[in-house]
């Protein structure tokens, strides 16, 4: 009894540590993306290597060579994280996508527990119908990669929709603190305008992400667990 109590103990500070560090390493990577996606928008010249999430992620890569019929070096990446899946699992998934832990936030935010799971038949097939649907419309030529590909799709919530609302709510701070900054003779301040950006594709996003926070009340993780093409594609 001593014995298993022991293994017992041993077994929980194990799974205990695999989870500090599993949380630490999505907040280094979610970071890491935020710092290199801002540097890309305000960065006239920026350098190809911002775009390391997008050549990580396997959907997005293996739907571009399908659809594009093309093989370039920028895809390596991607092709790394499908080798070493076999071997360790969808590492990605848990411990670098910034689409998974952005949406285990907004789960967090709003209260929803991971205890609470919903499965039947029909959800199962769905992320491989997704699945096989992109891969099917990428051999004829037509690609959806950019509207399923949860790299693609994060990166537009934060670049086309957080990204200008906080643009907006700077200016905001910065109109209501203006006659200060005048009458403080603080130039700088006085003088300074912070653009905010408009894209045609906002309200997609406003309703896709909006959706998708919402189906988390059906199961947590709804995104990752039954539609993300990236995920189904490793698990395959």
């Amino acid at each position: 009894g001593t014995g298993q109590n022991g293994y017992r103990e041993s077994r929980g500070e194990v799974h205990s540590a695999m989870i500090s560090f599993r949380s630490a390493s999505r907040i280094v990577s979610l970071t890491l993306f935020l710092l290199l996606l801002g540097k890309a928008i305000y960065t006239s010249s920026a350098p190809a290597s911002l775009d390391l999430y997008l050549r990580l992620d396997p959907a997005l890569i293996a739907l571009t060579v399908i659809g594009a019929r093309m093989l370039d070096a920028a895809f390596i990446p991607a092709l790394l994280i499908l080798i070493i899946t076999p071997f360790f699992g969808r590492v990605f998934c848990g411990y670098l996508c910034p689409m998974g832990t952005t949406l285990d936030c907004s789960d967090r935010l709003f209260g929803i527990s991971f205890e609470k799971q919903f499965e039947n038949s029909g959800l199962r097939a769905t992320k491989y119908l997704v699945l096989f649907f992109l891969f099917g419309a990428a051999i004829t030529g037509v690609s959806f990669v950019f509207a399923a590909a949860p790299l693609s799709l994060i990166t537009r919530f934060f670049g086309l929709l957080l990204h200008p609302l906080l643009a907006f709510l700077a200016n905001e701070s910065l109109r209501n603190i203006r006659p200060l900054a005048e009458w403080l003779d603080i130039l700088p301040i006085a003088l300074m305008q912070i653009p905010t950006p408009r894209f045609a594709t906002q309200m997609f996003i406003i309703a896709f992400f909006g959706v998708l926070f919402a189906l988390a009340r059906v199961s947590p993780r709804f995104w990752c667990r039954k539609l993300c093409p990236s995920g189904e594609l490793m698990a395959l």
